[in-house]
């Protein structure tokens, strides 16, 4: 698994201990606040459908009876809903779905975890991937630390360009593929 400024980490605790500001630019100036936000997210709902904040309800929340994605707080009162943010941490935490079912899941990763993110990501997802390192290495039977390069004062990072990234994924799938694997989708020009 590659992941590149991964949301993990527990959403709740964030949100209450960045009380003010919901990112920043890389060189940590804030960027904006929840507040602010919010009434950017309630102008433009439904128009808006790659905002952060509107995908990470989509990606994470559970449905809500119109259909559409629950929203983690109300945008015009700021009041959590106390009912999402736990279905977040169920089904959107990476750390807590791993220290859930390590023993499970943990010997199929060994040599599969790599993470990319800046120091000042935006929306301060660092600080999740932080502590999931920090998981990985307290990991036993089997213990798994993964790779983890932190990009300093970056936002969104990664330390190679896309198609440097899909081609090592690409060589590592390849490397652990099995022998009569069809390897055919590979291209032989590089």
């Amino acid at each position: 698994m590659w992941f590149h400024g991964t949301a993990v980490g527990d959403i709740k605790r964030i949100l209450l201990t960045i009380p003010r500001y919901a990112g920043r630019l890389s060189d940590g100036t804030p960027l904006l606040t929840f507040r602010q936000l919010s009434r950017h997210d309630a102008v433009m709902a439904g128009m808006a459908a790659g905002d952060p904040i509107g995908a990470d309800d989509a990606i994470l929340g559970p449905v809500g009876e119109d259909g559409y994605p629950k929203r983690l707080w109300n945008r015009l009162t700021g009041e959590l809903d106390h009912d999402v943010v736990e279905y977040w941490r169920d089904h959107g935490d990476l750390a807590i779905f791993a220290q859930k079912n390590w023993a499970t899941i943990g010997p199929h990763l060994i040599g599969k975890l790599h993470f990319y993110v800046g120091e000042e990501d935006h929306f301060f997802r660092n600080k999740g991937v932080h502590q999931f390192e920090a998981f990985l290495k307290s990991t036993r039977n089997p213990h798994c630390e993964g790779t983890f390069e932190y990009g300093s004062g970056k936002g969104d990072w990664q330390p190679m360009t896309n198609a440097q990234l899909v081609q090592m994924m690409a060589d590592h799938i390849s490397k652990n593929a099995p022998k009569d694997a069809d390897l055919s989708w590979r291209s032989t020009k590089r």
